[in-house]
C-alpha cells in the first residue's frame, strides 16, 4: 500500500472556510424567510397565527384570531405561554415607532426573529416603546406572552412613514404621538402565516447562526495555529524570563479589571466603549445595520432606559438627512474585539448568560480582549527595545510605562475604550517599519498595510502617526533624499501597501455611506465639537493639574529628555517620533475638550506610549556616571510610586475622573493628603466583597 503524504491545509484555505461561515451566518435567515416562511403567508387574511400550549397534558391550539382593532394576543388560562406570528407588509421604508402594552406575566415583540421590546412581570397595563428602521417589504412579526397565575393579553401599536388615518388612531391612547406624517399599524397590514412549525424553523436559524460563528472561531484558531507553527514558534519572546514577566503583567491587569468591574457599579462596556462595541451585537446578533435593535437589550442594563436617542454621550446620533444612526466612533475597535465577542457569544448559553450582546459573558469577554491586546503590544515593544537596549534598560522602561503612567487604568478600569487597542497597533507598527525598510517583501508589505489601515480604523486622528513610515531613518537632508529614492524604487510595494490599507479601512466608508448617503463625513455633529487650530492649549495639555500629561505621568519627562540623547541606531527613530508626538500634542491641544473629559491623567496619549518608550529607554541607557544613575533611579521611583498611588485612588473611586470646576493645585494637594483610596483598598483586601451590581443577567 502506497503511503501518500497529504499536503497541509494552507492559511488561504482556512481563511476561505472562515469567510464561507461568515457569509452563511448572514444568509441563513434570508434563505429560510424567503424560501420557507414567506411562501406560506396568506394575503388578505388579517390576524395572527396563534400557538397556545399548557404545561400539563391538556393541549390546545387556536389557529388564528381575527383582529378588528389593534393587534392583540390573549391568554385566558393560567400556566400557559403563547406565540403569535404574522407577516407585516411595510409599504414605505423609514423609522417606525412601536409600542407594546398588556397584562400578564411578561411579553416580547420580535421582528425578523430579533427582539425589539421586552416587558418583564407585567401588571397594571405596563407598556414599552421603541423605534426601528424598517425597509419596505414583508417582515416577520412575532408576539410572545408568558403567563403564570392569571389571564393576560398583549397589544401592539406601531406608527411610521405615510399619512395618518384618524379612524385607525381611535384604537390607540391619545397621548401617544406618531412621527410627523406617520401612519398607524392596521390589522390589514398583518397577514396570517399558514405554517405549523414556525418555532422549528426559527430554532434552525438560531442554532445555524450559532454554529456558523463557531466555525468562524475555529477557522481563526486553525489559521493562527498554522501561522504560529510556520513563522512564530519560539520567536515571540526573546527568552523565557520575558515570557513570564509579560504574562504576569497581563494576569495582574486582567485580575484588576475583573475585581474592579465586579466590585464597582459600572459595566465594563460603557460610555464611549459602548459606541465602539455596538457594531458587534447589532451586526452579528440582531443583523441590523441601522443600530435600532439595540434599544431593547440596552434597557436591561446600566444604559439609558428610554433608548439610545436620549443619551447622545454614548455616541448614537441620528443623521438629519437619512434619519439613520451615525455612530461617531469608528469600526476598528469592534473589529479587534471580534474574536473575543465570538467567545463570549458562544459561551453565553452554557454559562447561563443571556445571549443578547450585553450580559455577563460579553462584558467579561471584552475585559479579556483588552488585556490580550495589551499583552500583544507589550510583546512587540519588548522585541523592539531588546534589539537596541540591554535587558535591564528594557525592564526599567517597561515597568515605568506600566506603573508610572495611566496605561494600567485604561486596561483595568476603562477597558472598553480604544486606547489599549491603539497602543497595541502602534507598537506593532513601530516594530514592523524597520523590518519593511530592510526587506520590503510582499508578506511584510501586506502585514504593514494591514496595520496602517487598522490604526486610523480604530481612531481616525491617529492617521497622523503613519508619518513615522516615510520619516523613519531620516536624520538630515542626505538621508531624506535617500528615503525618497528608496520609496520611489519600491513604488510597487508602496502602492500595494496603500491598497491593503485602503481595503482595510473601506468598511468604515461603506458604513458612513449607508448612514448618511456620503462616503466621507464628520461623525462629530454637535456645533461645539471641532478643533480650534489657531488657539491650541499646549501648556495646559502638558502641565495642567487637570489631566495634564506630564503632571499625571511625570516619568514621561525623561522620555522628552531622551529625544535629545538618542545615539547610534536610535537616531533613525528620533525625527519620526518627534514629529509624530508634536503633531499629537498639537491636535489634542486644538480639540475643544483639550483634557478629553472623564479620564485618569490624559487618556489621549495612551495610544502613543510605545513612541514614548524608545526615547525613555534611550535616556536611561545614556546615563554614565554612577551618581547620575542613582539620582535618576530615586526620582523615577518617586514618579512611579506617585502615579501608582493615584491609580489606586482612581481604582477605588476616591479620585474622580472629572471634577467641576476643573482641578487646580489646591484641590490636587488636598486630595493627595486626604484621599481614602489606599485605606479602603486595604480593608477590601482583608475582607473582599464582590457586590456585582450590574451583571445580574
Amino acid at each position: 500500500m502506497w503511503l501518500v503524504r497529504r499536503k497541509p491545509i494552507s492559511v488561504w484555505m482556512i481563511g476561505g472556510g472562515g469567510l464561507f461561515f461568515l457569509l452563511l451566518h448572514f444568509a441563513l435567515w434570508p434563505m429560510i424567510w424567503h424560501w420557507v416562511l414567506l411562501p406560506k403567508a396568506q394575503p388578505g387574511k388579517p390576524g395572527f397565527r396563534v400557538e397556545s400550549y399548557r404545561y400539563d397534558l391538556n393541549f390546545k391550539t387556536q389557529d388564528s384570531i381575527e383582529i378588528s382593532s389593534a393587534p392583540v394576543v390573549t391568554l385566558d388560562k393560567p400556566l400557559t405561554f403563547l406565540n403569535a406570528y404574522a407577516v407585516w407588509q411595510v409599504s414605505q421604508g423609514g423609522i417606525y415607532r412601536i409600542r407594546l402594552n398588556g397584562e400578564g406575566r411578561d411579553g416580547t415583540i420580535l421582528i425578523d426573529g430579533r427582539p425589539i421590546i421586552s416587558l418583564r412581570d407585567l401588571n397594571h397595563w405596563p407598556s414599552g416603546e421603541t423605534q426601528k428602521w424598517l425597509s419596505p417589504g414583508p417582515h416577520l412579526l412575532e408576539l410572545r406572552l408568558r403567563n403564570r397565575c392569571q389571564p393576560g393579553w398583549l397589544r401592539i401599536e406601531a406608527g411610521g412613514p405615510g399619512q395618518i388615518d384618524k379612524a385607525s388612531l381611535a384604537v390607540y391612547e391619545p397621548h401617544w404621538s406618531y412621527p410627523e406624517g406617520g401612519q398607524a399599524l392596521r390589522p390589514n397590514d398583518l397577514n396570517v402565516l399558514e405554517i405549523g412549525n414556525i418555532e422549528t424553523w426559527l430554532t434552525v436559524v438560531y442554532w445555524g447562526e450559532y454554529l456558523c460563528l463557531l466555525g468562524i472561531l475555529l477557522s481563526g484558531g486553525l489559521g493562527l495555529r498554522r501561522l504560529y507553527t510556520r513563522h512564530w514558534a519560539g520567536k515571540i519572546f526573546p527568552n523565557r524570563c520575558w515570557k513570564i514577566l509579560a504574562l504576569a503583567l497581563a494576569v495582574f491587569a486582567l485580575a484588576s479589571s475583573w475585581i474592579y468591574h465586579l466590585e464597582h457599579p459600572m459595566l465594563p462596556i460603557w460610555s464611549d466603549g459602548l459606541g465602539y462595541y455596538s457594531y458587534l451585537p447589532s451586526y452579528l446578533i440582531y443583523h441590523d445595520l441601522s443600530m435600532e435593535s439595540l434599544f431593547e437589550p440596552t434597557r436591561h442594563y446600566d444604559y439609558p432606559s428610554q433608548g439610545l436617542d436620549l443619551h447622545p454621550g454614548e455616541g448614537f446620533l441620528r443623521h438629519p438627512a437619512t434619519g439613520r444612526y451615525l455612530i461617531k466612533y469608528p469600526l476598528g475597535t469592534a473589529a479587534l474585539e471580534f474574536p473575543f465577542f465570538l467567545l463570549g457569544h458562544l459561551a453565553a448559553p452554557f454559562l447561563g448568560s443571556t445571549p443578547d450582546g450585553f450580559s455577563w459573558a460579553y462584558q467579561m469577554a471584552m475585559d479579556t480582549a483588552t488585556t490580550a491586546y495589551m499583552l500583544l503590544g507589550l510583546i512587540f515593544l519588548i522585541k523592539l527595545l531588546s534589539e537596541h537596549f540591554s535587558s535591564r534598560i528594557v525592564l526599567l522602561t517597561l515597568l515605568s510605562l506600566y506603573l508610572g503612567t495611566n496605561f494600567l487604568a485604561y486596561v483595568a478600569v476603562e477597558s472598553s475604550l480604544s486606547h489599549a487597542y491603539s497602543f497595541c497597533l502602534v507598537c506593532l507598527f513601530l516594530w514592523l517599519v524597520p523590518r519593511w525598510t530592510v526587506d520590503p517583501s510582499r508578506g511584510n508589505t501586506a502585514l504593514l498595510g494591514l496595520v496602517c489601515g487598522l490604526i486610523p480604523l480604530v481612531r481616525n486622528t491617529n492617521v497622523l502617526l503613519l508619518l513615522f513610515l516615510p520619516l523613519y531613518g531620516v536624520t538630515d537632508w542626505r538621508t531624506l533624499k535617500e528615503k525618497v529614492r528608496f520609496l520611489w524604487r519600491e513604488k510597487k510595494r508602496v502602492l500595494l501597501l496603500v491598497a491593503v490599507a485602503a481595503l482595510v479601512f473601506s468598511p468604515q466608508v461603506i458604513i458612513w455611506k449607508l448612514a448618511t448617503g456620503r462616503f466621507f463625513v464628520s461623525t462629530y455633529t454637535y456645533p461645539f465639537e471641532h478643533f480650534y487650530f489657531l488657539s491650541p492649549k499646549i501648556f495646559k495639555v502638558l502641565f495642567s493639574p487637570h489631566h495634564g500629561l506630564l503632571i499625571w505621568s511625570p516619568i514621561l519627562i525623561f522620555a522628552v529628555l531622551g529625544l535629545f540623547r538618542m545615539r547610534g541606531s536610535l537616531k533613525a527613530f528620533r525625527w519620526p517620533i518627534a514629529v509624530c508626538l508634536l503633531l499629537q500634542v498639537y491636535l489634542i491641544s486644538s480639540w475643544y475638550l483639550w483634557y478629553f473629559g472623564w479620564s485618569f491623567g490624559h487618556r489621549a496619549f495612551v495610544d502613543v506610549l510605545g513612541m514614548f518608550a524608545i526615547p525613555l529607554a534611550g535616556f536611561f541607557s545614556s546615563l554614565q556616571r554612577p551618581w547620575v544613575k542613582r539620582t535618576v533611579t530615586v526620582i523615577s521611583s518617586f514618579f512611579i510610586a506617585l502615579t501608582f498611588y493615584w491609580f489606586i485612588q482612581y481604582f477605588q473611586g476616591a479620585l474622580p475622573g472629572e471634577i467641576r470646576p476643573n482641578m487646580n493645585w489646591s484641590i490636587y494637594y488636598k486630595m493627595l493628603h486626604e484621599s481614602q483610596g489606599v485605606p479602603e483598598l486595604w480593608r477590601w483586601l482583608r475582607k473582599p466583597e464582590f457586590r456585582n451590581h450590574q451583571l445580574h443577567r
